[in-house]
Order: C-alpha cells, then structure tokens, then sequence
C-alpha cells in the first residue's frame, strides 16, 4: 500500500500533460470471484500484487525480450498484400479482409503496422492469432498495460490501423466468432463499433488495443450528443488486457449476459477525456434488463486506470455492475473523477476492493467519483478501499429506471450490504443517501436493511453518514471519526419510523477524536488522541500505535496489513488496520 496514491497523484497529472505506461508487479491470478457458500457469502481473497511507481516511458517496445512465437503455421497481412497470394511470407502477402476471412484454425496471422482504412472484419476460424506488428514479425508486445502511451496520437506505423473514417457508420471493424483466438496489437479509430465478441467467441483474448475516438461529437460539452461509440463488448467468457479504450462515446468495454461470464478486464487504460463526446460507461458488467434474465457471473476487472477529465457534463458510470451480476469482482484499480457501481436488486454478492478513488476536489460538483449503490442492489461488499478529496465516498440512491418485471420495487430494500475496512480522507461525507424524486418511487421503497458499517477510518471529512432513506437494523462498529464534526440527517426514530432515520441500530466499538457533535455521544465515546503512527501518511500511516486507546484491550496479534487481506488472529482493533 505504500505507493498506493504516487499511482493516484500520476492521474491527476495525466489529466493536465499525459499519461505513459505504468509497472505493476506480477500477481494477477486467474480470475476469482467471491465464493457463496462461505459463511458470508464472499470470498477474502485476492492479488497480493503491490502498487509501484509510474514507469517513465511505455512497457513492451522491441527493447524487451520477446515472447516465444506462436505454435501454427503462418501467413501474413501487408498493406500491399494481395487475395491471389498464398499469404505464406510478407513478399506473397494477403490483404487485411481476406486474412481474416481465409486464415486456418491453429495458425497464426501477422499483420504488419499501415493504416488500412474502414474495415468490417469477421474471424470465424478457432485458435487463431492475429498479431500485429511493427516491422518484423514479434517485435511488439505488451507486458503490463499497453505499448502506447495514452496521449500519444495515432501512429500508423506502430500498429497495424483501422481507421474507419465515419464516426456515423454502423460497422464494426473487428468480429471474432471463433473460439480460443488472440487478436493483439491494433488501433481502431474514428468509427462507431471496435470489436465485437460474439456469443462462439469463447476464450478469446483481445491485448494491446488501442481504441480511441469512437462516436460521434456532439455540439457541445452536454446532453446534446449523440449516444454513438462503442469500444468492445463480448457476450462469451474472455480476456481484456493491456489496451486503451479512450474517448468512447456510450460504452468503452462490455461483458454482456450469461455466456460473458468469467470475462476479465485487466491492465487496461480507460479515459474519457473529449468535451464533446464524453463517455457513458466504462466498464459495463450487465445481463438483460428484464428481471428473469440469467445473471452474468464471475466478472473480474482488476488493475485497471481509469480517469474522467474534470469539467464533463457526464459523470461517467467508471465500473458497473448492473441488472443481474453475481459473484463479480472490481479490485486494486485506480479511478480519478468516475465511480464504482451496484445497480438494481440483481446485483448481488459482488465486492469492491482494494481500489482507489480520487476527484479533483470534495464539493458538489464533484459527485462523480463515489461507490454507489443503486436501487437495490444486496449482499454487496465494500471493502479495503481508499477514497480521497470526494464529495461522497459511498452513496445510497435510487430513481424510477424502468426495470423489465421489477416495476415500483426496483429499489426496496439494499438488503445486508457490508461496508468494511475502508479509509476516506479529505471528504465532504463518508456515507450518504439521496432519493432521486423523479415521481416513480413511494417513500417506503426507499429503505436500507441489514446495512454493517464496520472497521473503517474516516478522518477529516464533513460527516459519516447522512440519510435521506430509512436505515433499518444497521450495525455500526469499530469505526474511528478522526475530526469529522459534522453529522447531519441521523437521528434514530424507532416510534415513528419516518425518512432520513436510523432504526434499531446496533453501536459497538467506534471512537471519535477531536471536534464532535453531540450525537456521536450516543454511539461513539470520545477519545482525545487516536495515536496513529503517521497521521500525515495516508492511508498507511493510520495504523494505531503502541498505546492507542483504538488497540483492543484483550488480544491484537493481527499483522499491520490486514488491510491488504490477512486476517488478524485477535479481536480486531477499532478502523482499518490493525495495530503492529
């Protein structure tokens, strides 16, 4: 955790002047998803990878030590190339369209770097590799992210380019309808639709894409735009790494339905950044909208670097799970100005872990970057998280969104979600809820049940928690308000049970330091110093000290980072980490 925010502060700096490539250690496994038959419905797991600073210039140039090539016989695509070529070497090359069309299962396509202009390409063959290239074949990889700089402008000659010249057309440029293929090491641009997975595509990986300007602009920065561009969406089981979707108008990369599960999105850059095309959705888990419709499961969208531009009249949707997503996972990505998403009573048993969230200041208007939970997503997990100069960290709220079976009950309840082990620093509150009147929902759809806030760390922020709903049954414990004065809308009201309540709640173990409002007397008793080993060292310096009265009294044998996922083997100490 040490270098968690060095990675935070080099997206603030992207914004301004750019952005080049990022080592990370090794240590994403596999994709995991919570396990739902351990005693809480999740699993603790996941990467241990730790957080380095940004590289200087961009992973995976000719410079690295290359792969083996790939297994297969092999044919060859040139600007030159030519369907009345036999494909075998760059002098009998075929052209773009027929390689794609033409290629057998179990070989390997090399298409040298040239802008090949608008295409609509289908891959039916199985086990195939497409892999472009520079300037002799193997001599572009990526290893952590992409081989391009995220600011960097389209470069032909890098990469094999498809340039569809037509942000209105409604082609795609690259189908893939065969299983287990690779398609590596391209740039689409200036179309409406990158690349699409179809339902056969099962096990394919799409790695060192590069995927910008898709859509339309608008006429200017607000509603007015089209809802055009579309960078990649799959409906079976893939992979995504190393790629930058940038400037994608509606959806920069979806896993669409039940035979998109166990799709993972990793080490990819995601910007939205264009004032007259800015995006909707970043990463987008999502089946059917009708309630029937099977879940998609099993979603991991790790490491990656998502940043939205101040100033958009779109707050962008970063990652979201939505409709009904189960067992799906975000973890250890860095998200400037955007949020992390739980939407509607099908998302459920999902976690949020291990992320960083950051905006460019905590006022109103900067309600963008949060974890929301929306019209009633349940048994969600927020945990070992760090927010940082927000307005609101975590965020309750609900509209009438028109939700195929769902109809007045789509956002009843936001049953037993756990909000655990997180720290939120410089923030106008830590948990709010808002009620979107939009004429659709009664007040008794507007309800929080089972809700345990536990273990977390919140200090110099406005408030903890401020509540337009009605919060039943919630547990509060071991939390510790470092110089959080303000408390507004949270008043326990068991008799008449109206809005912005708190009913039978259950207090146990939370601490305030420093200046206070008379309500936290009732369920936070007042400590005078909380004994941080570094308060200035956020977040890892807020480990309690020898002495510290957040220290349980009885056992505190847990490791100094518990935070990261260890289990400590005593009583846990009052906030995020446990004591050294």
């Amino acid at each position: 955790m040490r270098h968690l925010f060095l990675s935070a502060r080099y997206f603030l700096a992207f914004v301004l002047v750019g952005c080049q490539g990022v080592a990370m250690s090794d240590g994403l496994d596999a994709a995991r998803a919570p396990d739902a038959g351990t005693e809480d419905g999740m699993d603790a797991g996941g990467p241990d990878a730790d957080r380095v600073a940004p590289d200087a210039s961009p992973r995976g140039d000719a410079a690295d030590a290359a792969p083996a090539l790939p297994s297969g016989p092999a044919y060859y695509v040139t600007l030159s190339g030519n369907p009345d070529n036999d494909g075998r070497s760059e002098e009998s090359a075929w052209s773009l369209a027929h390689g794609f069309a033409n290629v057998p299962s179990g070989a390997t396509l090399w298409v040298k770097a040239g802008n090949y202009g608008a295409q609509s390409l289908v891959l039916s063959a199985s086990g195939v590799h497409v892999k472009g290239y520079r300037a002799s074949i193997n001599d572009v990889h990526s290893d952590r992210y992409s081989t391009v700089a995220v600011d960097a402008p389209i470069d032909a000659t890098s990469m094999p380019t498809i340039d569809m010249g037509d942000p209105g057309t409604e082609q795609t440029a690259i189908s893939n309808a065969g299983a287990d293929n690779t398609i590596e090491n391209f740039i689409i641009t200036n179309g409406n639709r990158g690349i699409v997975n179809r339902a056969t595509g099962v096990g394919a990986v799409f790695r060192n894409l590069v995927i910008v300007e898709m859509g339309s602009d608008g006429v200017a920065n607000d509603s007015s735009q089209p809802y055009e561009g579309f960078g990649l969406v799959t409906y079976a089981q893939a992979v995504v790494e190393n790629s930058i979707f940038k400037n994608i108008g509606a959806h920069s990369c979806q896993a669409f339905g039940e035979g998109a599960s166990g799709t993972v999105f990793r080490y990819n850059d995601l910007v939205s950044a264009d004032f007259l095309q800015a995006t909707d959705y970043g990463f987008l888990i999502n089946s059917d909208t009708d309630v029937d419709a099977p879940p998609i499961r099993d979603v991991r969208v790790s490491y990656n670097r998502i940043v939205r531009a101040d100033g958009l009249w779109h707050g962008m949707h970063g990652i979201v799970f939505k409709y009904n997503v189960e067992n799906s996972v975000a973890d250890h990505n860095d998200l400037v100005g955007t949020a992390i998403e739980f939407s509607m009573p099908g998302s459920r048993f999902n976690v949020a872990e291990d992320n960083t969230l950051v905006h460019f200041d905590n006022g109103p208007g900067a309600w963008h970057a949060r974890v929301l939970f929306y019209n009633g997503p349940r048994n969600n997990v927020v945990r070992r998280n760090v927010f940082r100069t927000l307005w609101q960290a975590i965020v309750f709220a609900s509209n009438g969104e028109d939700l195929i079976g769902y109809g007045d009950t789509s956002n009843t309840g936001f049953h037993d979600n756990r909000i655990e082990n997180n720290i939120a620093a410089d923030v106008t509150g830590f948990i709010y809820s808002n009620a979107n009147l939009d004429g659709a929902n009664h007040l008794g759809d507007r309800e929080v049940h089972g809700l345990v806030v536990r273990n977390n760390t919140v200090l110099d922020a406005g408030g903890f928690m401020s509540w337009e709903f009605r919060v039943v049954d919630p547990v509060i414990e071991n939390n510790v308000l470092d110089e959080v004065p303000v408390q507004r809308s949270l008043s326990e009201d068991a008799v008449n049970n109206t809005r912005g309540s708190i009913v039978n709640p259950a207090f146990a173990n939370n601490v305030y330091v420093g200046e206070h409002n008379a309500y936290y007397d009732a369920g936070f008793p007042r400590i005078d110093n909380a004994r941080w080993v570094d308060r200035s060292a956020i977040p890892e310096g807020l480990v309690p000290a020898a002495g510290s009265p957040l220290i349980d009294p009885e056992e505190s044998a847990g490791a100094a980072d518990d935070f990261e996922g260890s289990a400590p083997s005593g009583s846990r100490d009052i906030g995020a980490y446990e004591a050294r």
